[in-house]
């Protein structure tokens, strides 16, 4: 009842009936579910849920509002569920075909995880993606339990699963159910007024001649009456856009100085130059901050500067005093250099370097951008790869903003990684 954009909204009705109702008898339908349960929150608020449920039959369990994975733990212990498949509240059109699917294709895989592709997790993968609002997932007992026991900050708890499908190291995940055609241009979910009218209009048009219509059904209006799709139209992208920003904010507040790493075993010191093509401004700092780390090093350790040509000269001259000729390379050959570039050449002259321990020297807020690129394009088996931040991360408030926008608008292009 709490929900910031649209408070009370599971229980706002569409066609006399909540929305928590249309969802709870829809999901009921999806061949491979046994139980239904509703899991709200223990707050005074809730209590309107709790009574809707005992007046409907509809099985409840209450646990804490902002603690939603130790909400389901428990509420899947209690209940002794092997499976748990999760769907949101605020979504009156989810498709029991496509639940039942999941379902069906995840058992016989011995996967700990595995969802519909729509919703956070599949919004950056290059994928045909269902329409937000059909999201699922289904999960093993043992990787929930896991995901409880080990996850710390308040997004993993919040985001029940996130712990779970952020380490696929850690975890089995099976391959997302996908449609044949993309339908990610629709958003079918209730966060603001304009998504109720949506769902709305389109209950009103398609309710009386199936109580059950799927999710084709609505595509199949929605094509017919382009209208329709743009009353919520723009709102597409921005909840799942606003998961990812919570993430990222998190991981930059997290950055530190490497605690753990022999400068004296370095065998280079890398510095990605900032825009500058002179030794001036971001481009200087990191330099300055490098040739400070660099004296510490031993004796056979490399300075690697990746600019672009028209820097080579500039870097040279002004470490000529301070580095010996033999233990410096200038990687410069572009016109243009990127973060991408930057690190995929770098990446390519790794054996002829002979460098086995590398550090990164960049800005704080470059860090997370950086180390993505690093992840894409060198093989964390065979190099050793630390990062050092140059200045205070609370200073930079407004790199830290344009980073997060850079680093979703890359990964949807395919170009890194949001993990």
């Amino acid at each position: 009842m709490g929900s910031s954009r649209l408070p009370g909204k599971v229980l706002m009705p569409i066609l006399k009936k909540p929305v928590l109702w249309h969802v709870y008898q829809r999901t009921k339908r999806a061949r491979g579910v046994d139980k239904v349960i509703v899991a709200t929150s223990d707050k005074k608020a809730d209590d309107k849920i709790a009574k809707f449920c005992e007046k409907n039959n509809m099985p409840l369990f209450r646990g804490p509002e902002n603690d939603v994975l130790d909400r389901y733990f428990q509420a899947a212990k209690q209940y002794g569920a092997d499976y748990i498949v999760r769907v949101t509240a605020d979504c009156p059109l989810i498709d029991p075909g496509p639940l039942g699917r999941l379902i069906r294709n995840f058992m016989p895989g011995n996967y700990d995880y595995a969802g519909i592709a729509a919703g956070a997790g599949a919004s950056v993968l290059k994928i045909n993606k269902f329409p937000q609002g059909l999201d699922a997932e289904i999960f093993s007992f043992r990787a929930l339990k896991a995901a409880w026991e080990k996850a710390k900050s308040p997004l993993e708890r919040e985001h029940a699963t996130s712990y779970i499908w952020t380490r696929p190291k850690e975890f089995r995940i099976g391959p997302p159910q996908v449609p044949k055609v993309d339908y990610s241009m629709y958003r079918l979910t209730v966060d603001w007024p304009d998504d109720l009218k949506l769902v709305r209009a389109i209950y009103e048009k398609l309710y009386t001649k199936n109580k059950y219509f799927g999710f084709r059904d609505v595509i199949k209006l929605l094509e017919l009456d382009p209208k329709l799709a743009l009353i919520n139209k723009k709102y597409l992208d921005k909840t799942t856009a606003g998961f990812w920003k919570q993430k990222l904010m998190l991981e930059f507040e997290d950055i530190k100085k490497p605690k753990f790493v022999d400068l004296k075993k370095l065998d280079a010191v890398v510095v990605p130059a900032a825009e500058e093509t002179k030794v001036e401004g971001e481009t200087k700092q990191r330099i300055d901050e490098g040739l400070k780390i660099y004296k510490k090093t031993g004796k056979n350790c490399l300075f690697i500067y990746l600019g672009v040509k028209a820097g080579k000269d500039y870097f040279a001259n002004y470490v000529k005093d301070k580095i010996d000729l033999k233990r410096r390379v200038a990687l410069t050959s572009r016109n243009e250099a990127s973060t991408k570039t930057q690190i995929r050449d770098f990446s390519r002259r790794l054996n002829e370097i002979n460098a086995k321990s590398i550090l990164f020297v960049s800005s704080a807020y470059h860090l997370p951008r950086l180390q993505r690129y690093c992840r894409k394009f060198i093989d964390a088996k065979k190099y050793k790869l630390f990062y050092w931040p140059v200045g205070s991360i609370k200073k930079q408030q407004d790199g830290i903003q344009k980073e997060i926008n850079k680093i979703i608008r890359y990964a949807k292009k395919g170009d890194l990684s949001l993990l």
